[in-house]
Protein backbone atom coordinates (compact mmCIF):
# COMPACT_ATOMS: atom_id res chain seq x y z
CA UNK A 1 0.00 0.00 0.00
CA UNK A 2 2.98 2.65 1.09
CA UNK A 3 4.61 1.44 -1.90
CA UNK A 4 1.59 1.62 -4.27
CA UNK A 5 0.95 5.78 -2.59
CA UNK A 6 4.53 6.50 -2.83
CA UNK A 7 4.10 6.03 -7.03
CA UNK A 8 1.26 7.96 -7.11
CA UNK A 9 3.04 10.37 -5.66
CA UNK A 10 5.99 10.21 -8.01
CA UNK A 11 3.54 10.63 -11.19
CA UNK A 12 1.67 13.12 -9.85
CA UNK A 13 5.15 15.44 -9.56
CA UNK A 14 5.66 14.45 -13.33
CA UNK A 15 2.61 15.45 -14.45
CA UNK A 16 2.43 18.62 -12.72
CA UNK A 17 6.20 19.97 -13.59
CA UNK A 18 5.32 20.82 -17.03
CA UNK A 19 2.20 22.24 -16.16
CA UNK A 20 4.32 24.48 -13.45
CA UNK A 21 6.80 25.88 -16.66
CA UNK A 22 3.81 25.73 -19.74
CA UNK A 23 3.75 29.91 -21.23
CA UNK A 24 0.51 31.18 -21.34
CA UNK A 25 -1.18 31.44 -24.83
CA UNK A 26 -1.08 35.22 -24.60
CA UNK A 27 2.68 35.58 -23.55
CA UNK A 28 3.27 32.92 -26.27
CA UNK A 29 1.10 34.92 -28.93
CA UNK A 30 2.82 38.76 -27.73
CA UNK A 31 6.43 36.83 -28.04
CA UNK A 32 5.79 35.26 -31.16
CA UNK A 33 5.23 38.72 -32.61
CA UNK A 34 8.14 40.04 -32.26
CA UNK A 35 9.43 37.60 -35.12
CA UNK A 36 7.99 40.10 -37.55
CA UNK A 37 10.55 42.84 -36.01
CA UNK A 38 13.51 40.38 -35.69
CA UNK A 39 13.48 39.82 -39.52
CA UNK A 40 13.84 43.40 -40.30
CA UNK A 41 16.48 44.40 -37.63
CA UNK A 42 19.83 43.07 -38.96
CA UNK A 43 22.06 43.79 -35.79
CA UNK A 44 25.35 42.73 -37.71
CA UNK A 45 24.64 45.43 -40.39
CA UNK A 46 25.09 49.14 -39.52
CA UNK A 47 22.44 51.23 -40.70
CA UNK A 48 24.86 54.15 -42.12
CA UNK A 49 28.28 54.71 -43.05
CA UNK A 50 31.09 56.54 -42.15
CA UNK A 51 30.96 59.54 -43.19
CA UNK A 52 27.21 59.61 -43.60
CA UNK A 53 25.53 63.35 -43.52
CA UNK A 54 23.62 63.34 -40.39
CA UNK A 55 21.08 63.58 -42.08
CA UNK A 56 21.91 60.21 -43.55
CA UNK A 57 22.78 58.78 -40.04
CA UNK A 58 19.51 60.40 -38.01
CA UNK A 59 17.17 58.48 -41.45
CA UNK A 60 18.58 55.08 -40.53
CA UNK A 61 19.55 55.26 -36.92
CA UNK A 62 16.01 56.79 -36.31
CA UNK A 63 13.86 53.51 -37.79
CA UNK A 64 15.98 51.18 -35.26
CA UNK A 65 15.16 53.30 -32.68
CA UNK A 66 11.62 52.83 -33.15
CA UNK A 67 11.61 49.54 -33.90
CA UNK A 68 13.71 48.95 -30.47
CA UNK A 69 10.82 51.36 -28.88
CA UNK A 70 8.61 48.77 -30.08
CA UNK A 71 9.54 45.30 -29.22
CA UNK A 72 10.63 46.61 -25.70
CA UNK A 73 7.30 47.07 -25.30
CA UNK A 74 5.74 44.45 -26.54
CA UNK A 75 7.98 42.02 -23.98
CA UNK A 76 6.77 44.29 -20.97
CA UNK A 77 3.50 43.04 -22.10
CA UNK A 78 4.92 39.50 -21.66
CA UNK A 79 2.79 38.50 -18.20
CA UNK A 80 5.13 37.89 -15.28
CA UNK A 81 5.01 34.21 -14.82
CA UNK A 82 5.46 33.70 -18.33
CA UNK A 83 9.21 35.38 -17.91
CA UNK A 84 11.21 32.36 -16.95
CA UNK A 85 9.85 30.58 -19.87
CA UNK A 86 12.86 29.26 -21.87
CA UNK A 87 10.93 31.37 -24.83
CA UNK A 88 10.69 34.37 -23.52
CA UNK A 89 14.00 34.16 -22.12
CA UNK A 90 15.36 33.94 -25.50
CA UNK A 91 13.53 36.73 -26.77
CA UNK A 92 14.79 38.84 -23.83
CA UNK A 93 18.11 38.18 -24.77
CA UNK A 94 17.48 39.45 -28.38
CA UNK A 95 16.33 42.59 -27.20
CA UNK A 96 18.94 42.76 -25.03
CA UNK A 97 21.27 42.92 -27.93
CA UNK A 98 19.27 44.90 -29.82
CA UNK A 99 19.43 47.60 -27.08
CA UNK A 100 23.37 46.88 -26.19
CA UNK A 101 23.88 47.19 -30.23
CA UNK A 102 22.06 50.19 -30.53
CA UNK A 103 23.54 51.77 -28.00
CA UNK A 104 27.36 51.20 -29.82
CA UNK A 105 25.91 52.45 -33.09
CA UNK A 106 25.15 55.44 -30.95
CA UNK A 107 28.60 55.98 -29.74
CA UNK A 108 29.21 55.64 -33.18
CA UNK A 109 27.12 58.13 -34.83
CA UNK A 110 28.37 60.54 -31.78
CA UNK A 111 31.77 59.79 -33.26
CA UNK A 112 31.34 60.01 -36.67
CA UNK A 113 29.27 63.32 -36.06
CA UNK A 114 32.71 64.34 -34.81
CA UNK A 115 34.29 63.33 -37.59
CA UNK A 116 32.51 64.92 -39.99
CA UNK A 117 32.60 68.41 -38.04
CA UNK A 118 36.89 67.95 -37.52
CA UNK A 119 36.24 66.98 -41.84
CA UNK A 120 34.50 69.86 -42.53
CA UNK A 121 36.70 72.30 -40.19
CA UNK A 122 39.95 70.61 -42.33
CA UNK A 123 38.08 71.90 -45.51
CA UNK A 124 37.45 75.45 -44.55
CA UNK A 125 41.19 75.92 -43.06
CA UNK A 126 42.19 74.23 -46.67
CA UNK A 127 39.85 76.06 -49.02
CA UNK A 128 41.09 79.42 -47.19
CA UNK A 129 44.95 78.14 -46.99
CA UNK A 130 44.53 77.63 -50.99
CA UNK A 131 42.99 81.11 -51.52
CA UNK A 132 45.72 82.73 -49.44
CA UNK A 133 48.34 80.96 -50.87
CA UNK A 134 46.73 81.02 -54.36
CA UNK A 135 49.15 82.51 -56.29
CA UNK A 136 52.51 80.76 -55.07
CA UNK A 137 50.30 77.89 -55.75
CA UNK A 138 49.99 78.87 -59.40
CA UNK A 139 52.85 80.23 -59.60
CA UNK A 140 54.70 77.00 -58.76
CA UNK A 141 52.45 75.14 -61.26
CA UNK A 142 52.95 77.76 -63.85
CA UNK A 143 56.50 77.32 -63.32
CA UNK A 144 56.69 73.52 -64.26
CA UNK A 145 55.24 73.88 -67.30
CA UNK A 146 55.82 76.80 -69.71
CA UNK A 147 56.11 80.00 -68.26
CA UNK A 148 55.96 83.16 -70.41
CA UNK A 149 55.64 86.04 -68.51
CA UNK A 150 58.42 88.37 -68.09
CA UNK A 151 59.45 89.12 -64.66
CA UNK A 152 62.17 91.73 -63.14
CA UNK A 153 64.85 90.57 -60.35
CA UNK A 154 62.17 92.36 -57.74
CA UNK A 155 58.64 90.42 -58.99
CA UNK A 156 60.96 87.18 -58.97
CA UNK A 157 61.64 87.57 -55.20
CA UNK A 158 58.46 88.53 -54.37
CA UNK A 159 57.07 85.52 -56.17
CA UNK A 160 59.91 83.70 -54.08
CA UNK A 161 58.51 85.36 -51.32
CA UNK A 162 55.28 84.32 -51.14
CA UNK A 163 56.07 80.24 -52.16
CA UNK A 164 58.22 80.70 -48.68
CA UNK A 165 54.70 80.46 -47.19
CA UNK A 166 54.34 77.06 -48.53
CA UNK A 167 56.55 75.38 -46.74
CA UNK A 168 53.66 75.48 -43.54
CA UNK A 169 50.93 74.72 -46.43
CA UNK A 170 52.78 71.21 -47.18
CA UNK A 171 53.33 70.40 -43.54
CA UNK A 172 49.34 70.42 -42.70
CA UNK A 173 49.24 68.62 -46.33
CA UNK A 174 49.97 65.16 -44.10
CA UNK A 175 48.13 66.51 -40.55
CA UNK A 176 45.25 68.88 -40.37
CA UNK A 177 44.55 68.69 -44.65
CA UNK A 178 44.75 64.70 -44.43
CA UNK A 179 40.79 64.40 -43.61
CA UNK A 180 40.01 66.66 -46.91
CA UNK A 181 38.72 64.40 -49.40
CA UNK A 182 40.13 64.53 -52.60
CA UNK A 183 37.36 63.45 -54.56
CA UNK A 184 35.39 66.90 -53.27
CA UNK A 185 35.15 69.32 -54.69
CA UNK A 186 37.15 71.91 -53.01
CA UNK A 187 40.01 68.58 -52.81
CA UNK A 188 40.24 67.54 -55.73
CA UNK A 189 43.19 69.64 -56.36
CA UNK A 190 44.70 68.88 -53.02
CA UNK A 191 47.03 66.38 -54.18
CA UNK A 192 48.57 69.01 -56.98
CA UNK A 193 48.40 71.12 -54.53
CA UNK A 194 50.01 69.24 -51.96
CA UNK A 195 52.94 68.08 -54.18
CA UNK A 196 53.49 71.82 -55.24
CA UNK A 197 54.07 72.68 -51.76
CA UNK A 198 56.44 70.27 -50.58
CA UNK A 199 58.35 70.85 -53.90
CA UNK A 200 58.66 74.33 -54.49
CA UNK A 201 61.75 74.60 -53.69
CA UNK A 202 63.28 72.66 -55.84
CA UNK A 203 60.75 73.96 -58.63
CA UNK A 204 61.54 77.58 -58.11
CA UNK A 205 65.41 77.76 -57.69
CA UNK A 206 66.52 76.16 -60.69
CA UNK A 207 63.61 78.00 -62.86
CA UNK A 208 64.43 81.28 -61.09
CA UNK A 209 67.87 81.11 -61.54
CA UNK A 210 67.55 80.18 -65.11
CA UNK A 211 64.76 83.36 -65.71
CA UNK A 212 67.33 85.46 -64.28
CA UNK A 213 70.41 84.19 -66.69
CA UNK A 214 67.74 84.79 -69.90
CA UNK A 215 67.25 88.54 -68.05
CA UNK A 216 71.05 89.48 -68.02
CA UNK A 217 71.26 87.65 -72.03
CA UNK A 218 67.74 90.28 -72.66
CA UNK A 219 69.39 93.14 -71.15
CA UNK A 220 72.60 92.32 -72.75
CA UNK A 221 70.89 92.32 -76.17
CA UNK A 222 69.05 95.89 -75.43
CA UNK A 223 72.42 97.53 -75.11
CA UNK A 224 73.52 95.78 -78.47
CA UNK A 225 70.70 97.03 -80.02
CA UNK A 226 71.36 100.62 -78.89
CA UNK A 227 74.76 100.14 -80.17
CA UNK A 228 74.18 98.85 -83.43
CA UNK A 229 71.36 101.76 -83.76
CA UNK A 230 74.17 103.98 -83.06
CA UNK A 231 76.81 102.57 -85.49
CA UNK A 232 73.88 102.41 -88.38
CA UNK A 233 73.43 106.58 -87.54
CA UNK A 234 69.57 105.97 -86.03
CA UNK A 235 68.51 107.91 -83.08
CA UNK A 236 69.30 107.49 -79.44
CA UNK A 237 68.15 108.60 -75.69
CA UNK A 238 70.05 109.76 -72.40
CA UNK A 239 69.42 106.30 -70.90
CA UNK A 240 70.65 104.15 -73.85
CA UNK A 241 73.72 106.13 -73.91
CA UNK A 242 74.90 105.71 -70.44
CA UNK A 243 74.42 102.06 -70.38
CA UNK A 244 76.53 102.46 -73.68
CA UNK A 245 79.11 104.77 -71.97
CA UNK A 246 79.26 102.85 -68.51
CA UNK A 247 77.87 99.47 -68.12
CA UNK A 248 79.29 99.16 -65.21
CA UNK A 249 77.26 101.66 -63.52
CA UNK A 250 74.27 100.32 -64.98
CA UNK A 251 75.07 97.03 -64.16
CA UNK A 252 75.41 98.37 -60.48
CA UNK A 253 72.10 99.69 -60.57
CA UNK A 254 70.63 96.18 -61.44
CA UNK A 255 72.67 94.45 -59.10
CA UNK A 256 70.94 94.61 -55.96
CA UNK A 257 67.32 93.10 -56.74
CA UNK A 258 68.97 90.37 -58.26
CA UNK A 259 71.36 89.90 -55.02
CA UNK A 260 68.62 90.04 -52.48
CA UNK A 261 67.08 87.07 -55.02
CA UNK A 262 69.97 84.43 -54.56
CA UNK A 263 70.69 85.57 -50.99
CA UNK A 264 66.92 84.44 -50.29
CA UNK A 265 67.54 81.34 -52.66
CA UNK A 266 70.83 81.00 -50.96
CA UNK A 267 72.61 80.55 -53.96
CA UNK A 268 75.43 82.43 -55.07
CA UNK A 269 74.81 85.47 -57.85
CA UNK A 270 76.05 84.19 -61.36
CA UNK A 271 79.26 85.42 -62.39
CA UNK A 272 78.13 85.54 -65.77
CA UNK A 273 75.10 87.21 -65.16
CA UNK A 274 75.67 90.41 -66.52
CA UNK A 275 78.83 89.34 -69.24
CA UNK A 276 76.57 89.83 -71.71
CA UNK A 277 75.70 93.70 -71.24
CA UNK A 278 79.10 94.19 -70.66
CA UNK A 279 79.92 91.99 -74.10
CA UNK A 280 77.79 94.74 -75.68
CA UNK A 281 79.07 97.89 -74.65
CA UNK A 282 82.36 97.12 -75.98
CA UNK A 283 80.90 98.30 -79.16
CA UNK A 284 79.99 101.75 -77.92
CA UNK A 285 83.10 103.75 -79.15
CA UNK A 286 83.26 102.29 -82.62
CA UNK A 287 79.88 102.78 -82.79
CA UNK A 288 79.87 106.34 -81.90
CA UNK A 289 82.74 106.67 -84.63
CA UNK A 290 80.84 105.25 -87.28
CA UNK A 291 77.76 107.46 -86.28
CA UNK A 292 80.09 110.75 -86.60
CA UNK A 293 81.23 109.68 -90.17
CA UNK A 294 77.29 108.95 -91.28
CA UNK A 295 75.33 111.49 -88.95
CA UNK A 296 76.07 115.81 -89.41
CA UNK A 297 74.22 118.81 -88.99
CA UNK A 298 72.66 120.36 -92.09
CA UNK A 299 70.91 123.74 -91.44
CA UNK A 300 67.54 124.48 -92.46
CA UNK A 301 67.06 127.12 -94.87
CA UNK A 302 65.38 129.30 -92.23
CA UNK A 303 65.94 131.38 -88.99
CA UNK A 304 64.08 132.82 -86.49
CA UNK A 305 66.15 134.64 -83.71
CA UNK A 306 62.49 134.38 -81.37
CA UNK A 307 62.46 130.39 -81.90
CA UNK A 308 66.26 130.05 -81.84
CA UNK A 309 66.30 131.69 -78.08
CA UNK A 310 63.34 129.60 -77.08
CA UNK A 311 65.08 126.08 -77.60
CA UNK A 312 68.69 127.51 -76.36
CA UNK A 313 66.77 128.43 -72.96
CA UNK A 314 65.43 125.22 -72.99
CA UNK A 315 67.95 122.49 -73.62
CA UNK A 316 70.00 125.08 -71.01
CA UNK A 317 67.94 122.81 -68.50
CA UNK A 318 69.41 119.69 -69.70
CA UNK A 319 72.99 121.26 -69.66
CA UNK A 320 73.25 121.02 -73.52
CA UNK A 321 75.29 123.34 -75.38
CA UNK A 322 73.93 124.27 -78.56
CA UNK A 323 75.99 125.07 -81.07
CA UNK A 324 73.96 125.71 -84.49
CA UNK A 325 70.08 125.65 -84.83
CA UNK A 326 68.12 126.98 -87.83
CA UNK A 327 64.17 126.33 -88.66
CA UNK A 328 63.08 123.76 -91.19
CA UNK A 329 60.19 125.51 -92.55
CA UNK A 330 59.67 129.13 -93.76
CA UNK A 331 56.74 129.89 -91.29
CA UNK A 332 54.38 129.02 -88.75
CA UNK A 333 52.31 125.50 -88.78
CA UNK A 334 48.77 126.50 -87.64
CA UNK A 335 46.95 123.57 -85.86
CA UNK A 336 43.16 124.54 -85.47
CA UNK A 337 40.42 122.27 -84.00
CA UNK A 338 37.43 119.92 -85.58
CA UNK A 339 35.67 122.88 -86.43
CA UNK A 340 38.08 124.95 -88.06
CA UNK A 341 39.28 127.28 -85.03
CA UNK A 342 42.86 127.70 -84.49
CA UNK A 343 44.25 126.83 -81.25
CA UNK A 344 47.89 127.31 -81.66
CA UNK A 345 50.84 127.39 -84.08
CA UNK A 346 54.37 125.54 -84.20
CA UNK A 347 57.83 125.53 -85.82
CA UNK A 348 60.40 122.81 -85.89
CA UNK A 349 63.99 123.38 -85.40
CA UNK A 350 66.99 121.43 -86.43
CA UNK A 351 69.69 121.40 -83.17
CA UNK A 352 73.19 120.66 -82.91
CA UNK A 353 74.55 120.65 -79.33
CA UNK A 354 76.86 119.31 -77.21
CA UNK A 355 77.48 118.10 -73.51
CA UNK A 356 80.48 119.43 -71.55
CA UNK A 357 83.05 116.08 -71.52
CA UNK A 358 81.56 114.37 -74.93
CA UNK A 359 83.64 114.11 -77.79
CA UNK A 360 80.87 114.16 -80.07
CA UNK A 361 77.86 116.24 -80.43
CA UNK A 362 73.95 115.25 -80.30
CA UNK A 363 71.20 116.32 -83.65
CA UNK A 364 68.21 116.98 -82.42
CA UNK A 365 64.25 117.81 -84.21
CA UNK A 366 62.60 119.73 -81.79
CA UNK A 367 59.24 121.56 -81.95
CA UNK A 368 58.47 125.01 -80.38
CA UNK A 369 54.70 126.37 -79.75
CA UNK A 370 52.90 129.38 -79.42
CA UNK A 371 49.27 129.61 -78.40
CA UNK A 372 46.48 130.94 -80.48
CA UNK A 373 45.24 134.61 -78.56
CA UNK A 374 42.39 135.58 -80.64
CA UNK A 375 41.68 137.87 -82.85
CA UNK A 376 44.66 136.32 -85.34
CA UNK A 377 47.33 137.12 -83.07
CA UNK A 378 49.36 134.55 -80.91
CA UNK A 379 51.11 134.55 -77.78
CA UNK A 380 54.52 136.00 -77.44
CA UNK A 381 55.21 133.21 -74.66
CA UNK A 382 57.10 130.48 -77.03
CA UNK A 383 57.31 127.23 -75.53
CA UNK A 384 59.58 124.17 -76.56
CA UNK A 385 57.96 120.54 -76.73
CA UNK A 386 61.00 119.06 -75.34
CA UNK A 387 60.73 115.96 -73.60
CA UNK A 388 62.07 114.50 -70.58
CA UNK A 389 64.22 112.10 -72.41
CA UNK A 390 64.52 113.56 -76.01
CA UNK A 391 65.78 111.17 -78.80
CA UNK A 392 69.02 112.74 -80.94
CA UNK A 393 71.35 110.99 -83.39
CA UNK A 394 75.37 111.10 -82.62
CA UNK A 395 76.78 113.58 -85.11
CA UNK A 396 79.99 115.19 -85.59
CA UNK A 397 80.07 118.74 -84.13
CA UNK A 398 81.60 120.47 -87.15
Amino acid sequence: MKRFAASALALSMLLAAPLAHAISEEGKTTLQSLDYWKKQVDLKTRPFKDGDSDYEVSQGMGQYESKLKTVKERLDKVPAADRKDPMYESYAKWVGEFETTLKKWQGERSQNATNLKNKAAAEEAYRTDVRDNGDALGFVKAARGTYSYSLDAAQMLTKWKAAEKLTAFAAKCDKEYALVDASSYYGRDKAENCKNAAEWKTVLVPFLEARAIANGKKLGGEVDSSVNRVKNGETTYEGQLKRMKAPAEYIATLKGPYEALFQAMGKPLPAELFAPIETAAKGYPAAVTASQAKVAYKPGKFADPNVSAAVKTAFGSKSYKVLKISQTFGDWDIRKNDIGFPTHRIRDSIVLAQVAGDSFCRLLEVTAKQQYAGGGRYSSNTSVDLRSEPDFKIASCK
